[in-house]
């Protein structure tokens, strides 16, 4: 079986850094890849759905963002406009995501008579991550928006 490069271990390092091909197959399909792909599927589409809301409401706002522009509002005041609105619609879905969840949580613990420690780091990494997520996922729409010529968008009816 033919190994991958790696430049030769020094003798302080420790051998584990020569795989072969079957270490590497073993290591992507021994369910540790199904996990991340579904992880990453359950991430991705709601984001992109979210995206797409943004994008109508872009196109819910033209003749507004026409008139803001035809007096003076610059392009990142219009961006600073819709990424400040997709991170609060983010932040306030995110909100009642942990808010259901400790609700379910509270009635399972009463109800199994559990004991569960929630905490508080997981909790806040969730409110990063939903951060992140409305600021990635509202930067086209935000530029789309902030591209709009006035006269076109004064049009657009």
């Amino acid at each position: 079986m033919r190994k991958i490069f790696h430049p030769k271990p020094a003798s302080d390092m420790p051998s584990r850094l020569w795989l072969t091909r079957v270490d590497l197959v073993t290591l992507l399909w021994n369910g540790n890849f199904a996990r991340l792909s579904a992880a990453g599927y359950r991430f991705w589409c709601p984001d992109l759905a979210f995206m797409t809301v943004m994008l109508i409401s872009v196109g819910e706002k033209t003749r507004e963002i026409g008139i803001k522009k035809s007096i003076g509002a610059a392009k990142r005041d219009i961006v600073f406009e819709f990424l400040f609105e997709s991170s609060f619609l983010s932040l306030l879905g995110c909100g009642i995501g942990i808010a259901l969840t400790l609700l379910a949580v509270g009635i399972a613990c009463v109800a199994f008579d559990l004991k569960i420690a929630i905490r508080l780091s997981s909790v806040l990494m969730t409110v990063v991550a939903a951060l992140l997520c409305g600021i990635i996922f509202g930067v086209y729409p935000a530029i789309k928006a902030a591209r709009l010529k006035p006269i076109d968008a004064l049009q657009n009816e």
